[in-house]
């Protein structure tokens, strides 16, 4: 089973790997990003390393996790007799985007950092992110929102499907 959140972003210009890593922290992930990854243009999986320090049971060890990723075009385009996507202030930030910005998960570890690198994406550049399996879409409020759903995937995160980091893929 797969599952997907998407961001849309205007452009690449603010977003690197070292404030990512940073940001991350604040949601109790220290991870570290395959030095030779390309947000703009990778696609496929994008690997991390990382530790939960904030989990007893995770705190001392290192894992290998990520996701998929899809940089595509994105285009606004509501369908005919549609008033909006979603409400007039989403669509308002919609309209600006350039990317779609698609990641891929498999489990609570991926979906944890997917999630959080969505929502580093999105508020790097004031942009929308929009979680596929609830329908949800967020411009305001990201971090706090996406908080909600990491603390609901940390709570049922199984230490023993963790994947030990034994070097870059």
């Amino acid at each position: 089973m797969s599952m997907q959140v998407i961001a849309y972003i205007k452009n690449f210009s603010g977003i690197s790997k070292e404030n990512c890593e940073k940001y991350l922290l604040q949601f109790g992930i220290k991870a570290q990003i395959h030095p030779e990854a390309n947000f703009e243009a990778d696609s496929g999986f994008m690997p991390f390393k990382v530790e939960f320090p904030a989990i007893d049971a995770l705190n001392d060890g290192v894992f290998l996790s990520g996701f998929e990723i899809y940089t595509d075009v994105y285009k606004y385009h509501k369908k005919m007799f549609q008033k909006f996507i979603v409400n007039p202030e989403i669509d308002d930030v919609l309209k600006s985007c350039v990317y779609s910005i698609s990641l891929v998960y498999h489990d609570c570890a991926e979906g944890i950092i997917a999630l959080a690198f969505a929502s580093y994406l999105a508020e790097s550049d004031n942009g929308v992110v929009h979680e596929a399996e609830s329908g949800e879409y967020y411009c305001q409020g990201i971090r706090g929102r996406i908080s909600e759903h990491i603390k609901v995937f940390f709570d049922i995160l199984e230490p023993d499907v963790l994947t030990p980091f034994e070097g870059w893929v």
